[in-house]
């Protein structure tokens, strides 16, 4: 498995995976609505976070197997250069979940992060979603602190939990 930063070329198998996987996705995280999946909609939104990249507000890969195959994607969101922290971000697809693909493109990422020079990556997720604070404690991330105001998703009360991890 690999990490491969996010190009415009790239934006055809990236379409192809979010599409494959929105029904599984929005089980565990807000669905990014019918309009994302329009091709003109598509390159734009993800044409805005190349924008991001080139500035280095943000930096996007897709998680690759052997294969060859987009299985996921994360990023480092929100780079604060004076504080050189970001914030992390990922999805898995469904047919790699319980291999260990999350840690392990978390602690790649986590190379990745130290190499553009930050020293801290931060992590939230829900209070129910116990399997991603799993992978984050399995790859280094200290839980920090649960958010005091819940919010309702999927007719559930949930709460963000904070995480970090100094590299």
């Amino acid at each position: 498995m690999r990490l491969v930063p996010l190009t415009s070329e790239k934006f055809p198998e990236l379409l192809e995976f979010e599409e494959e996987n929105r029904n599984f996705f929005r089980q565990h995280i807000p669905d990014r609505g019918d309009d994302y999946f329009l091709p003109e909609e598509f390159q734009g939104r993800n044409e805005a976070l190349l924008m991001e990249q080139a500035n280095q507000q943000s930096f996007f890969y897709l998680i690759v197997n052997e294969a060859g195959q987009v299985i996921g994607r994360i990023n480092l969101t929100d780079c604060n250069w004076q504080q050189q922290s970001a914030e992390l971000g990922y999805r898995i697809g469904e047919g790699s979940l319980g291999k260990g693909m999350a840690t392990q493109a978390v602690d790649l990422i986590s190379i990745e992060a130290q190499t553009l020079g930050l020293k801290k990556i931060l992590a939230y997720t829900t209070n129910n979603n116990l399997a991603s604070q799993k992978v984050l404690t399995k790859s280094g991330f200290q839980f920090t602190h649960q958010a005091s105001e819940p919010f309702l998703f999927l007719d559930e009360e949930v709460f963000f939990v904070y995480f970090e991890k100094m590299i």
